[in-house]
């Protein structure tokens, strides 16, 4: 990643991410021992901010990417850390193997299993535009090979049982990550549930229902969305990141609202 790159995606890491670490500060002050997963993780922010923020409650952290070069980026508390693990995999509705788009200008901007971002040519044509100033290239996508899993089969492989925080950040491809994850959702072992959902803005909210309402039936709550203007910005992309508590592990007395 050049130095540039890193600027960009530093830059726009601070003013535009909704991580929601002050709710998760509060639902697991009095936890420990707690198993993380980051799907999607590229450059380690979230795990590294919770690393820092949860301290010694951490137990494992599983960091996943479709892109290899990931584990390079990755900050040294978390290379160096023997609690975290990181995978080069890509989950889906299937096992085996599959293909991903790398955004190899800027590879935490749209690179992903799905193709929403890479067929968006107002999305492409625009980012070009903007970022003519820092770059002598355009943007390009590649199409990459990546082995596949399910989360149902790495968990049941892997005898997990249970992950505290699920966070995913897949650039469009959730429909088919939670196809692949429906025996896990079901079940009690997640208690957080954080995730990104984006699509075209003619469907999107089709799209954000249908998960909503999978969720629902499976006993999480919604407890907080925050919409991200950035990806609606010059594109037919829209999304918004979402926070899911099972209620299994809700406090009885404990009133919640959605924002």
């Amino acid at each position: 990643m050049s130095l540039k790159s890193k600027i960009v995606y530093q830059l726009a890491n601070f003013f535009l991410q909704n991580n929601f670490f002050n709710e998760i500060s509060n639902f697991f002050k009095n936890k420990n021992s707690l198993v993380i997963f980051d799907v999607g993780c590229y450059e380690g922010d979230f795990s590294e901010k919770i690393l820092k923020l949860l301290k010694k409650k951490i137990k494992k952290i599983y960091l996943f990417d479709i892109n290899k070069k990931v584990k390079n980026y990755l900050p040294l508390p978390l290379k160096k850390n023997k609690n975290i693990r990181f995978l080069n995999l890509g989950f889906t509705n299937k096992k085996g193997s599959g293909y991903y788009y790398l955004n190899t200008l800027f590879e935490s901007a749209g690179t992903s299993i799905s193709n929403l971002v890479f067929e968006d040519k107002k999305w492409v044509n625009s980012r070009n535009l903007l970022l003519r100033f820092l770059y002598k290239k355009k943007i390009n996508f590649l199409k990459k090979k990546v082995q596949t899993s399910t989360l149902d089969f790495f968990v049941k492989k892997n005898k997990i049982t249970n992950i505290d925080i699920l966070k995913v950040d897949i650039e469009g491809a959730e429909n088919e990550f939670i196809e692949g994850a429906a025996n896990t959702l079901k079940s009690n072992k997640i208690k957080v549930f954080i995730l990104e959902i984006l699509g075209k803005k003619k469907s999107f909210n089709i799209k954000e229902k249908k998960i909503i309402k999978f969720l629902a039936k499976n006993n999480f709550i919604l407890f907080k969305k925050k919409k991200i203007l950035s990806i609606s910005f010059l594109s037919d992309i829209k999304g918004a990141d979402y926070f899911f508590i099972k209620k299994t592990f809700t406090n009885k007395n404990e009133t919640f609202r959605y924002n």
